[in-house]
């Protein structure tokens, strides 16, 4: 590896080229660092599973979009990751550890007062369309990733048959996007 490279970077797609040419690749590619290419299924379950090697910490290269996304939700999620079991949907909210969404439903619906929430964890499917769309948007626009976050996280609970916070705020930032988009 070059020296200054701390980390071991990845990324993942079908095709070495097409892994190149993403455009969050230009910063590393710039620098000169080395990038693990994974093109098998396989590949990103043993990188999980190894999480370093030689003493250096395995890296995916898409950190730095889902950790914006992240910061944009603020509490509403307690972390957004890629997906490894979404196959054709753009996106999917899990709950993390412990209390599950029905379980939260349930216990809501009892009179003890305290409102419970579940962990919420927004999953992007990383070969979907969308995820490419957002990836772009980080590269020329930065600060409307935060408003795709947004729309993506409304997306999740409605598939989840959960109620939005703001029903409103929502069909206005999905018309404020289409408009944005036609432009």
């Amino acid at each position: 590896m070059p020296e200054g490279q701390e980390v071991i970077y990845y990324a993942s797609g079908k095709t070495k080229a097409s892994i190149l040419a993403q455009p969050q690749m230009d910063t590393i590619k710039s620098k000169g660092y080395d990038v693990l290419v994974l093109t098998d299924d396989i590949d990103e379950f043993m990188i999980m599973v190894l999480n370093e090697y030689d003493g250096r910490k395995i890296k995916e290269e898409k950190k730095s979009l889902l950790d914006t996304m992240k910061e944009a939700l603020g509490d509403k999620v307690k972390d957004v990751c890629l997906s490894k079991r979404l196959t054709d949907s753009p996106v999917c909210l899990v709950s993390g550890d412990g209390l599950s969404f029905e379980m939260e439903r349930v216990m809501n619906q009892m009179p003890m007062g305290n409102e419970v929430k579940a962990d919420k964890i927004l999953e992007i499917n990383p070969h979907h369309e969308i995820f490419k769309a957002i990836e772009s948007v980080y590269e020329k626009d930065l600060d409307s990733v935060g408003k795709y976050a947004e729309l993506l996280y409304s997306q999740a609970l409605l598939i989840e048959g959960m109620k939005l916070d703001d029903p409103i705020k929502f069909s206005n930032l999905m018309c404020e996007l289409m408009i944005k988009s036609s432009k």
